[in-house]
């Protein structure tokens, strides 16, 4: 992957291999290629080269609003979105109360805090403690509807 075609690669020689329902975390130093390797696994960017595969299908084959949706990032920085705890875990609506509240139990919020789960965010971003938002947007992540 390349971010202009007169520049030189930015990801070389990357082979790994996760299995089925595995959580994958990526770190490392400033300029060792985080965001690219999330730029490449979004399409953000095409690669330049070899292959990316996900479940054995090539990810240039997938719609990338089908591949997007099915890929997921737990920010530095979780943002929520004024409203429910709800409509952050699913801005669209797409899924049933069952299914929210199974999210809710799989990341520990129902049990914790149960009067979470019906405040209404109206405060900003930075009003709410940085533990409240991570723990929303854990549970984003482990909603079973992913």
């Amino acid at each position: 992957m390349r971010y202009q075609e007169n520049l030189p690669l930015v990801l070389n020689k990357i082979s790994c291999s996760i299995r089925p329902k595995e959580k994958v975390g990526i770190i490392g130093r400033t300029g060792s290629g985080k965001s690219s390797l999330g730029v490449v696994l979004f399409r953000l960017a095409e690669r330049s080269g070899g292959s990316i595969l996900i479940d054995g299908i090539d990810i240039s084959d997938i719609g990338l609003a089908d591949l997007r949706s099915k890929l997921s990032i737990i920010p530095q920085d979780p943002v929520l979105f004024s409203g429910t705890v709800r409509s952050n875990l699913d801005p669209f609506n797409q899924y049933g109360e069952e299914k929210i509240w199974d999210t809710l139990e799989r990341s520990h919020m129902k049990e914790s805090s149960p009067l979470m789960v019906i405040v209404i965010l109206k405060t900003t971003r930075m009003g709410i403690p940085l533990s409240v938002r991570l723990i929303i947007t854990i549970g984003k992540e482990k909603g079973s509807y992913r």
